[in-house]
């Protein structure tokens, strides 16, 4: 393994979209650090590909973090107990274009921002 080890966490804040814990960690020489993580439930995108094999479809959604909009493609939270990831991407496209996929085939499975959140 790395080395690395959690020795405890501790929540700072409970919300309804992520957790904020204040972590300690020991590395491979035995020192101590801390970090402050995010803890959220995972999401699922989907990129919705036309028939045509070219055109991909994208949906405009407002963003509070950033307090404007962007073009993205569809996306969702795993915030339903016992929903696979196929399920949710199903979902998603179906409340946020109004379609229901002809076919889903997973592309990738990774972290967006590693550094601060397990996402």
């Amino acid at each position: 393994m790395s080395g690395f080890s959690r020795r405890s966490e501790r929540v700072i804040h409970r919300g309804e979209v992520v957790t904020l814990v204040d972590a300690t960690f020991v590395d491979p020489d035995g020192t101590e650090f801390q970090r402050e993580v995010v803890r959220h439930c995972g999401a699922v995108s989907v990129v919705p590909v036309l028939e045509d094999g070219a055109t991909v479809v994208l949906v405009r959604q407002y963003r509070s973090a950033i307090d404007g909009l962007l073009l993205e493609i569809p996306a969702g939270r795993l915030d339903i107990e016992g929903e696979t990831s196929e399920a949710a991407a199903a979902r998603e496209l179906e409340e946020e274009v109004g379609w229901r996929a002809g076919r889903l085939e997973k592309l990738a499975g990774f972290y967006f921002s590693p550094g601060f959140c397990d996402e």
